[in-house]
């Protein structure tokens, strides 16, 4: 969900969710957008206003190909694991 567009463009006045947001595959609720209005003058959105963009992308599941992976000496752990007793 992306901010930005038409009236909600003007100084003081934006998303309130800061960068775009992902929402996954397989969520199925509601999507709505928060609005905060940074200026000092109320600001009122009439239905029809366009506030924000959706963009919808093809999501394709990864299928692993060729052979699992070999173990390696950081095991379980995570990042910045490597090079550590």
């Amino acid at each position: 969900m992306r901010g930005g567009r038409g009236r909600c463009t003007r100084p003081g006045f934006r998303p309130g969710c800061g960068p775009p947001g992902i929402i996954d595959a397989g969520y199925r609720g509601d999507i709505g957008v928060v609005l905060i209005n940074h200026g000092p003058k109320p600001f009122e959105i009439q239905a029809g206003d366009r506030i924000a963009q959706l963009l919808i992308m093809p999501y394709t599941p990864l299928t692993p190909v060729g052979r699992p992976l070999d173990t390696t000496d950081r095991g379980d752990n995570g990042f910045g694991s490597t090079g550590k007793n």
